[in-house]
């Protein structure tokens, strides 16, 4: 049978019989320009410059108080999400 029998195939003989190899070529530019790109974001947290040590002496019955506190401020707005979605 001649090749064009098998046109509808893809060719097989030109392929070289190595694994393929990931393409690597400007993988180091790329990864630095997404840590660029990462850089420029917004962040919610401080830096390390920016340390609070305001509870470095915070009893447990506080630490457990301000947990409560937060808990409940992530409720309310639970609820408030789920009846505006009524």
């Amino acid at each position: 049978m001649s090749k064009e029998d098998y046109s509808h195939r893809p060719d097989q003989t030109d392929q070289p019989n190595q694994p393929d190899k990931p393409d690597v070529t400007g993988t180091k530019e790329k990864a630095d320009k997404l840590i660029e790109y990462f850089k420029t974001l917004k962040q919610d947290k401080p830096g390390p410059d920016h340390t609070d040590y305001s509870s470095w002496d915070q009893t447990e019955d506080a630490y457990q108080n301000e947990q409560a506190k937060w808990l409940e401020k992530i409720n309310q707005k639970k609820r408030k999400k789920q009846q505006s979605e009524k």
